[in-house]
């Protein structure tokens, strides 16, 4: 997401799923694609953008297309949905995707690094 791939965000879903029935997986990752697209395109500023809306229509595309939602992935949605929470009475200019990046970053190298 992080890198504007909604298609491969989809992908990734659907690689990781323990179990996922999805009859057409072309057809989620377009679903994905549109979703990260429309979310990207308000630059992710609380302001702007409900995260657990995003993260509504998420569940709610992996759902229709019966993909399978990691336990780890639901634990991490419930918490951007309260970070998003806090964060919008704090700076509701905040650009989420910005201030994510080096976070990101850092634990994307310190996985390949095996760390």
């Amino acid at each position: 997401i992080v890198k504007g791939d909604g298609r491969e965000a989809g992908r990734l879903m659907l690689d990781n799923a323990r179990d996922h029935r999805c009859q057409d997986p072309e057809a989620f990752c377009e679903g994905m694609r549109g979703l990260v697209d429309e979310a990207l395109g308000s630059k992710l500023r609380l302001e702007s953008i409900s995260a657990g809306e995003v993260l509504r229509k998420a569940f709610s595309l992996a759902c229709t297309h019966r993909v399978k939602i990691e336990s780890n992935f639901a634990s991490i949605c419930i918490a951007i949905m309260v970070l998003e929470g806090v964060g919008r009475r704090l700076d509701p200019t905040l650009d989420i995707l910005n201030a994510a990046i080096p976070v990101l970053a850092a634990r994307t190298l310190r996985y390949k690094a095996g760390l």
